[in-house]
């Protein structure tokens, strides 16, 4: 059993409780969706990088460039689907900015992932001097 596993239960309750939490939610834009299907499989941002995966950034670059690397070889999940990064990247944008996710789309995986050995959970955003890692 993972370390921290009846903490990540305890929190695990309260999001749903709170939020109507139903698993974790990874977001990405429409287009990379073959390329998930393809590889079964959905890979950290430096993971498709080495490897020459292409794929539709929907993050920040200037956000990225201040982000531990530690938190950029993990593929993130969300807690609720009204993240601040899609907020601000959605839809369509009549400046031409980046980042631009022009049809986001969102994964439901079971909540089960949270307790693998492999995942690290975090209370809040990862990329945050304040979050707390379990």
């Amino acid at each position: 059993m993972k370390n921290g596993h009846e903490q990540i239960k305890r929190t695990v309750e309260q999001l749903k409780k709170a939020y109507n939490f139903k698993g974790p939610l990874h977001f990405t834009d429409f287009s990379n969706l073959e390329s998930i299907f393809n590889e079964e499989s959905i890979y950290s941002r430096s993971l498709c990088n080495t490897n020459s995966v292409v794929f539709h950034d929907v993050a920040d670059s200037e956000v990225i460039q201040h982000t531990a690397i530690d938190v950029q070889n993990c593929t993130r999940f969300y807690y609720k689907e009204k993240t601040m990064t899609l907020y601000k990247n959605e839809g369509i944008k009549v400046d031409g900015s980046n980042p631009h996710v022009p049809i986001p789309v969102y994964l439901l995986f079971d909540e089960e992932i949270l307790y693998l050995d492999y995942t690290i959970f975090t209370d809040g955003n990862a990329g945050s001097e304040y979050t707390k890692y379990v």
